[in-house]
């Protein structure tokens, strides 16, 4: 059985009936001629309708279909016309013709209205494509956005790096320093009460302090930790640069990139296309509605209907499954909450904190609090044995230098830097949760 050919079918039954008394032979054979036409033609432009349907890509269904119902409109007029050629046509002829190529007539209006189904197909196909292109497009944007980030993330670790090898050699000669102004401190007060016994009884005590060596160390501690603050305070300013460039740069294209993503998706999110395939059904109904004139043309057009019904739905199903896998590879990342993982992978904010955290195991609050203390305390040298006003020298000459390092000392120059990292960092959180 050939596909829609129950009108054709029923057109020749008509004309098989008992001989009507206006109607010949010769009128039968040449109405069956043009039946068998008609209805080959028919069948034809329904087939082609659904191929117009079924068809994967190229967006020219619309065209198509219109081009297919001037054709089939075309294919009815002659028919229609199958008598034009007789001088006097009998009734029973005449009559044949108008009834039937009326009915067909609106079967056609029927098609024709129901264009919008190409339209729903045409949207579906290029559905499809714009939602592939917009994966890929996100894949490729997502790439150059983990490339930069790496970039940045790198220079970002660089710069606590070298925080961290500033302390390290700060701690370093720091110890150097603290160990060479114990000795330089013990040999002056040795060499001083060894001066101090060599004279004898009763000389007056006032002796030559030898402090010069003393005050270089002093002076070269202060000129350490002035320069580790320094450093300290170069390497803030780099981080800071850094993550301000990336806030500017990668992670704003991040929030740029999902605000173009949330009008992507208001403008094509996957309700459109079921819209669309609602239309086309409503469309679809219409057909069987308007174009059922005869038992043969309600039978065909529940056919056709059911066959587009399919074919859009297989164009439903695709674009479903597309629509998915960009909802899969892009959700919480292009659109909806930012995931964790993405998060991390754009700003790893646990990273910093635990650099940070290494970086406070290896920093000098001990040797500072050692500083301090041996500032005010004269690193702990006994002065007895020597008159108390040696000892007083030495405090007095070396205690702006201890003031010095003190104020430097007590300076949270690790703590500012942490601050400044921790501010930072939240600023660049702040744009991927945004």
């Amino acid at each position: 059985m050939a596909f829609c050919d129950q009108r054709g079918q029923e057109l020749k039954a008509a004309l098989t009936k008992p001989l009507q008394p206006t109607m010949t032979d010769a009128d039968r054979k040449l109405l069956m001629a043009a039946v068998v036409e008609w209805d080959t033609r028919r069948a034809e432009h329904l087939n082609a309708l659904c191929k117009i349907l079924q068809e994967p890509s190229g967006l020219e269904a619309t065209k198509l279909w219109k081009s297919r119902i001037e054709s089939l409109r075309e294919a009815l007029r002659k028919f229609s016309e199958t008598l034009r050629s007789t001088a006097k046509p009998l009734e029973g002829p005449l009559q044949f013709l108008q009834s039937n190529a009326s009915a067909d007539d609106k079967f056609i209006n029927a098609l024709s209205v129901a264009i919008g189904v190409a339209e729903a197909r045409d949207y579906m196909v290029e559905y499809l494509s714009i939602v592939r292109t917009e994966t890929k497009n996100l894949e490729t944007k997502w790439s150059a956005l983990q490339s930069q980030h790496a970039s940045y993330h790198a220079q970002e670790t660089a710069v606590i790096e070298q925080v961290q090898s500033i302390i390290r050699q700060s701690a370093a000669q720091a110890r150097d320093l603290d160990a060479k102004m114990v000795s330089g401190i013990g040999t002056a007060i040795t060499t001083t009460k060894d001066a101090l016994q060599a004279l004898p009884e009763g000389t007056p005590d006032k002796i030559e302090v030898p402090m010069n060596n003393e005050l270089v160390i002093a002076g070269l501690a202060v000129d350490l930790f002035r320069a580790l603050k320094v450093g300290i305070e170069d390497q803030t300013s780099r981080f800071e640069r850094y993550m301000r460039e990336e806030t500017g740069s990668v992670l704003f294209v991040f929030q740029d990139v999902r605000e173009d993503t949330q009008q992507f998706i208001d403008k094509f999110g996957y309700r459109t296309v079921l819209e669309k395939e609602q239309m086309a059904n409503r469309l679809l109904d219409a057909i069987i509605a308007n174009g059922a004139t005869s038992s043969g043309n309600k039978t065909d057009a529940e056919k056709f209907v059911e066959a587009a019904r399919i074919l859009i739905k297989g164009h439903v199903n695709n674009a479903k499954n597309t629509w998915d896998d960009f909802v899969t590879k892009h959700e919480r990342k292009f659109f909806g909450p930012v995931g964790p993982d993405i998060s991390k992978a754009l700003l790893d904010r646990d990273q910093f904190e635990n650099k940070y955290r290494n970086l406070q195991a290896e920093n000098l609050q001990e040797l500072a609090a050692r500083w301090r203390s041996n500032a005010r305390e004269l690193w702990g040298i006994s002065f007895s044995g020597i008159p108390p006003h040696v000892a007083e020298t030495y405090r007095n000459a070396l205690k702006d230098k201890m003031r010095d390092l003190d104020t430097l000392l007590r300076d949270p120059l690790l703590t500012r830097f942490g601050d400044g990292m921790k501010v930072v960092v939240e600023n660049g959180m702040s744009m991927i949760v945004k």
